[in-house]
């Protein structure tokens, strides 16, 4: 009986640290485990999930960090001259699970802990427009402003 409750209170919360670590946001180079743990989870890329097709991964890439700027703006928080290499871990249906970031040596100084928080509600509140069967990353440099804007489809 006792092995039954400690495996029941395991798996329990188990579940529960899976589910706090959505929307993770963390500092490359903090957790390496993890971090690697990360990338053996999300195996596909952003181009495998546009079908190889390189302006619609770009389109979509854009599409998202022109709205965190826009998110930032909304929230207050200057990130103007901030440079990042940042990666991203997407769901299946293109919710954000993780976000790891850090800043490039050129970029200006930025608090890490309100870049963190303002990622953070980033994540919960918005949905890459790309579906795939697996989950997937980018990883790539972001600087803001941005400017390449997504195109028109007129």
């Amino acid at each position: 009986m006792k092995a039954i409750v400690c495996i029941v209170l395991t798996l329990s919360m188990s579940t529960a640290l899976l589910h706090a670590q959505k929307n993770s946001v963390f500092l490359m180079g903090e957790n390496e485990k993890n971090y690697e743990n990360l990338k053996e989870t999300y195996r596909h890329s952003l181009l495998e999930a546009c079908n190889s097709d390189m302006e619609k991964a770009f389109q979509n890439w854009i599409e998202m960090v022109t709205s965190l700027e826009a998110f930032a703006k909304q929230e207050g928080v200057d990130i103007n001259g901030v440079k990042l290499w940042m990666h991203t871990f997407f769901s299946e249906d293109g919710s954000i699970d993780h976000i790891g970031f850090l800043l490039k040596p050129d970029s200006k100084n930025a608090e890490i802990k309100e870049l963190k928080a303002l990622l953070k509600e980033f994540a919960k509140n918005y949905t890459f427009p790309v579906k795939y069967d697996h989950k997937y990353y980018h990883y790539t440099g972001v600087t803001f402003p941005t400017f390449s804007q997504p195109m028109n489809k007129d």
